[in-house]
């Protein structure tokens, strides 16, 4: 939306800055080649300066995560939106998880660049873990149940009915 007063102008840009410096999101941008232009901070929160110019695979190298170079040459080639869910080191050696939604930036019908906008779902992918190790439990305790039915069943209860 364009800002049609001067007061919708400081409006939106306040917006945008208490988005860009306080908001959950990172924003970043990247070049055609998959430069990082520009990043609002990084996922420690530090200033992304000493980032700017690095290439996406050098930012998120493959490792356990998906093929984010992939993923955004697909953005910039086709001009689709395109979400992976990213590994990212921090600085003092933590690993978090990053949702990385990539948008095409467009000049009319070509597309010069990509929006990429993260967010950090590390505690979300924990509990999801903590959610499937709990019902792989459930499920060992329901068949030791069954297994135990079972033994008495065939075992026991058939012994003490033939005395």
């Amino acid at each position: 939306m364009v800002p049609t007063s001067p007061v919708q102008a400081v409006s939106s840009e306040g917006c945008w800055r208490s988005l860009n410096e306080q908001g959950p999101f990172l924003i970043a941008t990247f070049s055609t080649e998959g430069r990082l232009l520009s990043l609002n901070r990084t996922p420690s929160g530090a200033s992304g300066e000493g980032l700017i110019g690095r290439s996406i695979a050098e930012l998120f190298p493959l490792g356990d995560g998906p093929d984010t170079e992939a993923a955004l040459r697909g953005v910039i080639e086709t001009g689709r939106a395109a979400r992976v869910e990213i590994p990212a080191g921090l600085s003092d050696s933590r690993m978090i998880w990053l949702e990385l939604e990539l948008l095409p930036i467009r000049e009319g019908e070509v597309v010069t660049g990509a929006l990429g906008l993260a967010i950090d779902v590390t505690e979300t992918k924990q509990t999801a873990l903590e959610l499937r190790m709990t019902v792989n439990a459930l499920h060992r305790t329901i068949e030791a149940r069954e297994q135990l039915a079972s033994d008495l069943h065939d075992g026991t209860l058939q012994s003490l009915y033939g005395i």
